[in-house]
């Protein structure tokens, strides 16, 4: 698999974490010296139990991710998959709730398996304010 396609089944793979509503799944795709800028949060996150925290409460709104828009940049030792994303999610009323999302992961190999390096995703400000 070239790494393109890698890249985009590692999304899926991130994915099928937060449809699993398995924190410790969803957190275990990060290196444990990963930065994080999730999407729901102001805070940073840089320790392991700072993702798996966030995906606790996150992953309790039911979260569906569905890639976009991809772009893809390979550097040897690393890459970057960047795009857009949509989301479906449970509101705070238990609605069903759709937002669209930009996002960079940094991936790098660690013991022969890929993993997040860096993640920042933010809410698409233009399908905010169109």
């Amino acid at each position: 698999m070239n790494r393109e396609a890698l890249a985009v089944k590692l999304f899926e793979d991130w994915g099928r974490a937060l449809e699993s509503g398995d924190p410790k799944k969803a957190a275990g795709l990060y290196a444990e010296e990963a930065i994080f800028f999730p999407t729901f949060s102001s805070e940073v996150k840089t320790k392991p139990q700072e993702i798996e925290e966030y995906f606790e409460k996150f992953l309790r709104r039911a979260p569906r991710a569905k890639l976009e828009l991809s772009f893809f940049r390979d550097f040897g030792d690393f890459f970057i998959h960047s795009g857009r994303f949509s989301l479906e999610y449970l509101g705070a009323d238990s609605s069903q709730q759709k937002a669209f999302a930009r996002f960079h992961f940094l991936y790098k190999k660690v013991e022969e398996e890929w993993k997040i390096l860096e993640h920042h995703s933010s809410l698409d400000p233009y399908r905010l304010y169109p």
